[in-house]
């Protein structure tokens, strides 16, 4: 018997499974193809494993890593990354963050290339799918724009050291020849990232004047030793030798093919390349033409090219004032070509915004020999108005008689907007400070009238003056007396911080009787520590001395800080207030309190006026947030300092110092008041507290 099944479904979909591959295979490789071939490294990485689902040869090239060695995605970021832990990190990180978010992260960096291989600058870019569970990396080789970029930077700060070391050279003739070698040669350690160098010249017989170079830093004399076969050759050297002392730059000052001095750098903590090489040359250069012009000062034609290369303008005339030379940027900042400005005066620049006493101040100034420095408003060919910083000095022949003057002068228009911009933002915010300050004192003068008369016919009908009242209407008038008494306090205030910021607080100093401030400023919130069941204490030293102060402020400082503490503890809390001498003479005045304390990073909000820690404990408590900011200012208007120590739940403490200059100590007897005699002395002393004294309540 013979049995037959059709499988003819079966390997219908056995072959269909199989061509499905072939596709598929033959669009992963046409992919592959397409993506090796890609300007860019592209990869794809799974969020749940962080490992490379794939990734394109660029991508593996531009890492310079094996693609073995590539395994995930932390192991990518590790290559653009100095510190591999951090990059761990950050990935871990991305990944985590990806699977709820699409939003891309970029990046670039130095990719960390093997040793002896060239630098490689990657500009980075991750995009996760969360959807799919997936994130796109991509990577562009940017070494060509980095590298430029950094060009571009070496050599605006190289134009920027040769401006600078002009204006310095054409405007202090008394340089001596070791003065110029030290601006070249701080310059070119600044531009070469050098730890040593020199700019030496060679004297009238041929040798070379190292001046205080050599002196200064003993370990350059072997380099400048190996340097001085750059003057025997007249050409630049770059030395790569890697032994200790051996590396370095160094390049001939010429005067035509003559030798007349030598530039020399060492000690870059990396190695050398032909930027720092032109960079030397260049200095060099410079340094040939000041060697030049100290040695002669009817060498303005040896800087021609110096100056028509400068980024700041430079102007020349006759002892007139007859124009006889401007540089190209003379030209671009006014808008005059120099045919047009030759033999004229500068005052065609004038604008009318520079009074005639301050010419006529640099016109005898220069003069007299002396160099001139000032601002000028000058006005453009077009009519524009430019401002312009200036140095102008005399020229002088070797007879030392007066052949011209030479101004040196930089474009500072942008400056100047941003400084009238910033006083016109600082007066409008006077005007505000003090608008709010003048309408913060006429409504706080505006208000305590009719609450003074609110809170004294309260205290009338309180006290029955005029009669006996009903049970009610007294619990009404206690209400009425508490709430006007609260709000002229809240008032006082506000004043208080208005004048004081305004300016117009003025502090009335004697020697007050500390002892008799805090036992009347512990009265004061007695009664509320009373219902609140917390005990008011005191830590007082032996002898209490007496404090220089003005005495409302003092009981100010010292009530707001006892109303905050007795607000903010919890019933059956304590409230101390203590006083310590510092070793060097400082009184400390402070309020610790068992309450809710205060987050350290809420501090600086409770420290401004009117400021309101949000959270549910505080609103609880009620309060205005002028208590601490008004002690804090108070205490400032002492020289005193005021410091918060707090952590939530454990409590807080409001420490004032004050300067030792302030404290009176007594000469036989204690201030406060409560003096027994010492047995042993005969002197009379104050008890020390140390279950801090409680108040009867």
């Amino acid at each position: 018997m013979v049995i037959k099944t059709d499988i003819s479904e079966r390997k219908n979909t056995e072959l269909a499974l199989r061509e499905s591959e072939r596709r598929l295979r033959e669009k992963s490789e046409l992919l592959q193809a397409a993506t090796d071939n890609l300007p860019i490294g592209f990869a794809i990485t799974g969020l749940d494993t962080g490992r490379f689902v794939y990734r394109n040869k660029p991508f593996e090239r531009f890492l310079g890593i094996q693609p073995d060695l590539l395994g995930d995605f932390g192991g990518f970021l590790t290559r653009l990354f100095d510190d591999r832990a951090r990059a761990r990190e950050v990935a871990s990180a991305m990944l985590s963050e990806a699977s709820g978010a699409a939003r891309p992260y970029r990046w670039e960096n130095v990719c960390l290339s093997p040793p002896g291989q060239p630098l490689v600058v990657v500009d980075a870019m991750a995009v996760p799918i969360p959807r799919h569970r997936l994130m796109i990396s991509l990577v562009a080789d940017a070494t060509d724009r980095h590298l430029a970029e950094e060009a571009r930077r070496r050599e605006r700060a190289l134009d920027h050291a040769l401006a600078e070391l002009g204006r310095t050279l054409l405007t202090n003739d008394d340089l001596t020849l070791d003065s110029v070698s030290a601006l070249i040669r701080d310059a070119g350690l600044e531009l070469t990232e050098s730890r040593r160098g020199a700019a030496l010249y060679l004297d009238a017989k041929g040798a070379l004047v190292s001046g205080p170079a050599i002196d200064e830093d003993p370990a350059l004399e072997p380099v400048v030793a190996a340097a001085r076969a750059v003057l025997d050759h007249c050409r630049s050297l770059l030395a790569e030798d890697q032994s200790p002392g051996a590396r370095f730059v160094a390049a001939p000052a010429l005067v035509g093919k003559a030798a007349v001095g030598l530039v020399v750098f060492t000690g870059a903590r990396t190695s050398y390349d032909d930027r720092d090489l032109a960079v030397c040359e260049r200095l060099a250069d410079f340094y040939a033409l000041a060697l030049r012009h100290h040695r002669s000062r009817a060498s303005l034609r040896t800087f021609r090219r110096v100056l028509e290369q400068t980024p700041v303008s430079v102007m020349v005339t006759d002892t007139a004032g007859a124009i006889e030379y401007v540089n190209p940027k003379f030209e671009r900042l006014t808008g005059y070509r120099s045919a047009e400005v030759m033999g004229q005066n500068p005052r065609l620049l004038k604008s009318g915004f520079t009074s005639s006493g301050d010419y006529s101040a640099l016109w005898q100034t220069i003069s007299g020999g002396g160099v001139w420095r000032g601002e000028f408003h000058n006005r453009r060919k077009t009519g524009q108005l430019f401002w312009e910083l200036a140095s102008i000095a005399p020229v002088f022949d070797d007879t030392g008689v007066i052949t011209g003057y030479v101004a040196v002068k930089e474009d500072i228009t942008s400056l100047k907007q941003k400084e009238a911009e910033l006083l016109i933002a600082k007066e409008r915010a006077e005007t505000a400070s003090n608008a709010k300050s003048r309408f913060l004192a006429v409504m706080s003068h505006e208000l305590r009238t009719p609450l003074n008369a609110i809170i004294g016919f309260s205290e009338l009908i309180r006290d029955r003056l005029l009669g006996p009242l009903d049970q009610r209407y007294e619990d009404y008038i206690r209400h009425i007396h508490e709430s006007g008494t609260h709000l002229l306090d809240l008032i006082n205030g506000i004043l208080d911080l208005s004048k004081i910021e305004s300016g117009s607080y003025r502090l009335v100093e004697h020697n007050v009787d500390l002892a008799a401030a805090i036992t009347a400023s512990l009265t004061m919130v007695e009664p509320r520590a009373e219902r609140e069941n917390l005990t008011l204490a005191r830590e007082l030293p032996p002898v209490l001395p007496a404090l220089r102060a003005d005495e409302r402020a003092l009981k100010q400082i010292l009530i707001n800080l006892l109303s905050n503490a007795v607000k903010f503890t919890e019933t059956g809390g304590r409230v101390t207030v203590r006083v310590s001498i510092e070793e060097d003479g400082a009184l400390v005045l402070a309020v610790a309190d068992t309450g809710i304390g205060i987050a350290p990073e809420d501090i600086p909000i409770a420290m401004q006026p009117f400021g309101q820690i949000d959270n549910s404990l505080t609103r609880a408590h009620g309060g205005t947030g002028i208590g601490l900011p008004l002690a804090r200012m108070l205490a400032e208007a002492h020289n005193a300092s005021l410091r918060i120590d707090s952590a939530p739940g454990v409590g807080t403490t409001v420490s004032v110092r004050f300067a030792a200059d302030r404290v009176v100590m007594p000469a036989a007897e204690g201030t406060n008041g409560v003096a027994t005699v010492d047995a042993s002395t005969g002197d009379k002393v104050i008890p020390t507290s140390v279950e801090a004294d409680p108040l009867p309540l």
